[in-house]
Order: C-alpha cells, then structure tokens, then sequence
C-alpha cells in the first residue's frame, strides 16, 4: 500500500465581531419584524479600514438544515445582491459638484417647490423646498436639488466619479459570488 503524508491545509481567518455579528442579527430581524418587511440586509464596518466586523441578510439560513429554508436564503444576499444606493449616492454627487466647482456650499439652488417633471418622470422631495443653499439640499436630502446640481456636472463626469467611489466594482472582500455594485 502506498502511504501518502497529510499536508496542512489553508487557513481561514474570521473578522467577524462576536458581539456586533449578535448585534447587528437581533436588530435586523427585530427591525424587519417591526415594519413587516419581506427581509433586510445588514453590515458593520470599521469605517477607518473598511474591515467588516458583522454581516448580516434576515430572513437568515443555518446551513446544517438546509431543508427547513426556501432555496432563496441559501445565498448570502449581502454579496450576492446588487441594490440601489437611494439616498447615499446623493453624496457621489455633491463630492463631485464641489470637486469640479459646479457649486459652493453657499450657492442658491430652486428645489422647485417639492416636485418636478424630468425625462418623464415626476421627481418629488419628502417635504416640498423653495431655495435652498447647497449646503442645505444636502442637509436636506433634496432629490430635486441634487438632480439639478447633478445635471450641470454631466452624465460622463458623474459616471467618472461615481466609478472612482467603487459603483459598479467588487469590494475586493474575496468572498465568492460577490455580485459588481
């Protein structure tokens, strides 16, 4: 018989904070429960060093009873799911409005009184905003400020920017099916 000599096998490193991983599980499900939502994602990074110290999809999935589960929480859709930025990528925006110049935080801008026809589409701030300083649509969260700044900047020059911020990358996390933001 041919004897072969075990070789050592790779190493895995866990990042994982036991206390915020709890955490961030208890108050996912607690918040998806408390709004009736069909689920929830959540992550806690180290905002210094982008190290992920919890993560976390609800409803969730123990892989030692697979068959207690729908096929659709097999996958951790944290990774695996593109979704819209919504409101943070109003920031994408502002960087580069005040990178290129477009804007002072000063400047006036007309949030259209809350609501406003684009591309046909009909663009509504939660609370309606006559002018409003830069400063203050961000402050704000004005969709029809930022939209307006944003059109000045232009389609290739926001591309650009929203690029550098890493839309449209993977993280570079290494875990395996990480789906392109």
């Amino acid at each position: 018989s041919i004897f072969k000599a075990p070789k050592n096998g790779s190493s895995v490193v866990l990042s994982i904070d036991l206390i915020c991983q709890t955490i961030a599980e208890e108050e996912l499900k607690r918040a998806v429960e408390k709004s009736k939502a069909a689920g929830g994602m959540i992550a806690i990074m180290n905002p210094k060093t982008g190290e992920i110290l919890a993560m976390a999809s609800y409803p969730d999935f123990n892989p030692n009873e697979p068959q207690r589960y729908k096929t659709y929480n097999y996958k951790n859709r944290f990774i695996c799911d593109t979704f819209e930025p919504g409101s943070t990528f109003k920031l994408i925006a502002a960087s580069a409005v005040l990178e290129e110049n477009i804007k002072k935080p000063g400047d006036i801008i007309f949030c259209e009184n809350g609501s406003i026809n684009l591309f046909n589409h009909k663009i509504r701030d939660a609370k309606p905003h006559g002018n409003l300083t830069f400063q203050q649509v961000i402050e704000k969260s004005s969709n029809i400020g930022v939209i307006k700044c944003s059109l000045l900047i232009g389609k290739r020059k926001l591309y650009s920017y929203a690029r550098d911020f890493g839309f449209g990358n993977e993280t570079g996390l290494g875990l395996v099916g990480e789906a392109r933001g």
